[in-house]
């Protein structure tokens, strides 16, 4: 009897290490938009279109796999999330009417298309869907938002945010499985503008810091140190490790303030269901345990 209770304690640790272990190791994933959730290749210029958010005339539906990507209109519009290449040299600065203030050398980010730039080069039915051919940001208050709302409860790590300089603003809201938020709220001169100022033009924000936090930028009085230098973090009861959306919000800096940002390299971690892995853990725990009660 003593010998099949040192393995039901046994198997009890077996499940108890198993779940720390799992949930300390979660698998990373970065979202940069070199290429889509199933592979697919994203090309500069490209709309990012997933149902229900259909660019008109656009075949090819991208993402789906992990996650989905849609937006919302806000006061001043735009045409869609578009892909911009950032590569110095690069489509980004020799095609169409370059801005050098997105060139800080990432490869794709993501950004919202400028509405009075309704030009494409291939209009949805080619193997990249609808193109555009200066895909470039809003440079008015209030474009509106991306969405990325994905299959299974993930783990917000950072966002590369670029080009939050002079007039503007935004927000990145999270949302758990629960409706719970936490929104970071970027101010005006958090990063500098690359092509003017350097030296990088971007900075990471942590998606999993309750703290205010500073970046590259002076913030709006151009003073280094100020409160003004620093994000903003409301939390309402947020579980972190549940995260079912992420929407990034293009506001500018009302009311001559522009949402001419742009993000890349989302990571987000992927921990499995507690719930399923004690599942696993528990029924090779028991036929360890069983086992030692024959023998017993």
């Amino acid at each position: 009897m003593k010998r099949f209770e040192s393995c039901v304690r046994f198997a009890l640790g077996v499940i108890a290490c198993g779940l720390l272990q799992t949930s300390s190791q979660a698998e990373i994933i970065n979202i940069d938009f070199t290429t889509d959730d199933s592979g697919r290749t994203l090309i500069h210029g490209q709309v990012i279109s997933t149902l229900p958010d259909v660019q008109a005339g656009d075949s090819l539906f991208e993402f789906g796999s992990l996650l989905s990507v849609r937006t919302t209109q806000g006061a001043s519009g735009h045409l869609g999330a578009v892909v911009f290449d950032s590569t110095p040299g690069g489509p980004g600065e020799t095609t169409g009417d370059p801005d050098d203030d997105l060139l800080v050398d990432l490869g794709n980010i993501l950004t919202l298309q400028d509405p009075t730039r309704p030009a494409t080069i291939d209009t949805g039915a080619g193997a990249n869907g609808l193109v555009f051919r200066g895909p470039d940001d809003v440079r008015l208050p209030g474009a509106g938002s991306i969405f990325f709302e994905f299959n299974e409860p993930v783990a917000p790590k950072s966002l590369d945010i670029i080009d939050a300089d002079t007039g503007v603003t935004g927000e990145v809201v999270l949302t758990d499985m629960f409706g719970n938020t936490r929104t970071y709220t970027i101010y005006p001169n958090w990063t500098f503008d690359i092509s003017d100022e350097g030296p990088m033009g971007y900075a990471t924000l942590l998606l999993d810091e309750l703290a205010a936090q500073d970046a590259e930028g002076n913030g709006e009085d151009g003073v280094p140190g100020n409160a003004d230098d620093f994000t903003s973090v409301l939390d309402q009861g947020l579980d972190p490790d549940k995260v079912m959306s992420i929407e990034v919000r293009f506001l500018g800096d009302e009311p001559s303030g522009w949402s001419s940002f742009a993000i890349d390299n989302l990571r987000v971690g992927r921990v499995p269901e507690p719930g399923s892995l004690a599942l696993a853990l528990l029924a090779g725990a028991l036929a360890i345990a069983a086992k030692g009660r024959r023998r017993s």
